[in-house]
């Protein structure tokens, strides 16, 4: 698509303001004694060990909805969606890097995460930079999925037309098989064959089967729903144009958020303005870069859906609060105003 002159150069304007973004909040770390270059090196042990858990966790689900009835069935596909979703917040952090042994990193997050939730990984870091690259453009943000006028007529109004999209399903149910012709396919396709087939020749056809069926009914269904809440509660119903004024940090307390947003993944203004530090230190960056007014100032909800007296907007409530009462646009001046977008507190 090509963006009219005017369109176009209000875009590179805000490209270059969200790098300013960038580099403010690394420098403000830098000026505070802070090691970005420890701040951001991921433990590959870490990460395969959660991985791993994940996988038996999957495989505890397959046996126990083939041995435990109807009922157990409907859990294990409730809990699978959970499990594929961690797994694609664990791939979120592969595809950033930061590892010491790179190649080895990219081979389990390509064996054991990407292909298994129909991904490639080198296509989903096509894609997820280009998240980040044109964040809040409609036509280029690939994360971009909500019309902002439905928001109008509410959160949950907005939620159901995209969770009914035909579009947004398949990509749910089938990943990159779902994308147009020319998106890579056959090392996925090799996965499923390959993968399915070794179960059945250890553990036999059913459970093979099991395996296969529980997967696609979680993709169907809970991991669809967690999926399109999560990409809604990141962005949707804030003005783009910067990155505070396009982002809200989720509830980092609460049984809640290990659902939605499993491994840190809710405080996402944290994680667009230092997009390499791991989950597991996300929280403290946070903690950090709230000491910078500019950060403090933006969208930080404490809960999903009842916030507590006193406490900032829900995360539900923000998704149509700012369309009600526009705020202000951004202000260049990273260092002493707040962001455009973010609820005046």
């Amino acid at each position: 698509m090509v963006l009219p002159d005017g369109d176009l150069n209000k875009a590179v304007s805000a490209r270059r303001y969200r790098r300013a973004e960038i580099l403010a909040a690394r420098s403000l770390l830098s000026g505070a004694g802070v090691s970005l270059e420890a701040l951001e090196r991921k433990s590959l042990s870490l990460y395969f060990v959660s991985v791993a858990a994940a996988w038996i966790g999957v495989a505890g689900l397959v046996a126990f909805s083939r041995t435990a009835g109807l009922f157990a069935g409907l859990v294990s596909v409730v809990l699978v969606g959970y499990l594929q979703r961690a797994l694609g917040n664990l791939l979120h952090d592969f595809a950033h890097g930061g590892f010491r042994f790179c190649r080895l990193a990219d081979l389990i997050a390509t064996c054991l995460v990407a292909l298994p939730l129909m991904a490639t990984l080198r296509q989903y870091r096509v894609t997820h930079f280009a998240h980040h690259k044109y964040l809040g453009e409609p036509s280029l943000d690939p994360d971009f999925i909500h019309d902002p006028e439905s928001l109008k007529q509410g959160g949950w109004h907005a939620m159901a037309i995209c969770l009914t999209s035909k579009e947004i399903w398949l990509n749910s149910l089938l990943g990159q098989l779902a994308k147009p012709h020319g998106t890579p396919k056959l090392t996925i396709l090799i996965w499923w064959l390959v993968v399915p087939a070794s179960v059945s020749l250890v553990f036999g056809a059913a459970a093979a089967l099991a395996f296969v069926g529980l997967w696609f009914a979680a993709r169907a269904t809970s991991f669809h729903l967690i999926t399109t809440f999560r990409e809604f509660a990141d962005h949707a119903g804030l003005a783009p144009g910067s990155i505070l004024s396009f982002t809200r940090n989720s509830p980092n307390r609460g049984w809640l958020r290990h659902i939605a947003h499993p491994y840190e993944n809710g405080l996402h203004v944290a994680h667009h303005l230092l997009p390499r530090v791991p989950f597991y230190k996300l929280g403290r960056a946070h903690r950090l870069l709230l000491t910078w007014p500019y950060y403090a100032a933006g969208e930080h909800c404490a809960s999903y859906f009842m916030p507590q007296a006193g406490e900032p907007p829900s995360v539900y409530d923000s998704l149509s609060i700012h369309l009600r009462f526009p705020a202000k646009t951004a202000t260049p001046d990273l260092a002493t105003k707040r962001p455009g977008g973010g609820a005046a507190r």
